[in-house]
Parts: structure tokens; sequence; C-alpha cells
């Protein structure tokens, strides 16, 4: 009988945590679109807006593809008490990745309020058949609001 409790138990607590890992993906937005590449962003946030996962995808487009020997390198800022469970990203800590796009799932902690946001410096290299670019930007990510 303990050891339905438990696997039960194992399950409530499971169960919400993979779907909050995996909801974002499904719910990306563009928030920015450079040449040859765009930015998707999406959250999850859980009830009561304790904590939340953040999901970034980074898709090159027009047939460039990412540089598989440059690194690949989010650093993430955050405000009113937000933070993320790593404040750098690399290739190594994506959820998924191909020749054509990156996928990082980021974990956040602090209540989210009106005004709340994650700051992202993204830096990367995209090549084509017979040249190679270094992207290099900033955007804010709100995490308030839909």
């Amino acid at each position: 009988m303990k050891v339905v409790r438990v696997a039960g138990t194992m399950l409530l607590v499971l169960v919400p945590a993979l779907w909050a890992c995996r909801a974002g993906e499904g719910k990306l937005a563009e928030i920015k679109r450079g040449q040859h590449y765009r930015v998707l962003a999406g959250k999850t946030i859980a009830p009561g807006g304790a904590k939340g996962v953040v999901a970034l995808r980074v898709e090159v487009t027009d047939g460039w593809k990412l540089n598989a020997k440059a690194p690949f390198i989010i650093r993430l800022e955050s405000t009113d008490g937000i933070k993320p469970a790593s404040n750098k990203l690399r290739k190594k800590d994506a959820r998924r990745k191909d020749r054509h796009s990156i996928l990082f799932e980021v974990p956040f902690t602090g209540k989210v309020q009106a005004g709340s946001r994650l700051g992202c410096k993204f830096d990367f290299v995209i090549c084509n058949d017979t040249m190679c670019q270094k992207k290099r930007f900033q955007l804010d990510y709100p995490l308030a609001g839909r």
C-alpha cells in the first residue's frame, strides 16, 4: 500500500514538472527576426507566478545553418527578483539542436510581476556554403502577461 502511495505522490510531483518543461515549446511566438534567423520564445508560469519555464529557440533561415564549431551563447539577466536557473546558456545546455535550430528551456524562480522581464544577450555564428556571419544582439522578453 505504501508503494502505491509513494508512486502516486511521485506522479503528482513529476507530471506537472514535465508538463511545465514541454509546455513552452508548442506555444512559441516570434520575438525577433534578423537577417537569416529568427528568435521564438514562450513561457509557462506556475499558478501564483512563483516559478516557471522560458523556452527560447533560434531558427536559421534562407539556407543558412548554425556553425557547429563556433560557440553559441545566451547570457541571461532578469529583474524584480526573477532568477533563471543559469545566467549563461551554451550549446551543451540545449534541449534540442540541429543544423538549423537550437532550443533552450530555462527554469526560473521568483514572483512574476508587471514589468518582470528576462534580458537575453545572444552571441552565435551562422554560415552558408560561401561565408559566415557573427550574430550578436540583445532583447528583453516580458514574463508578465500572455
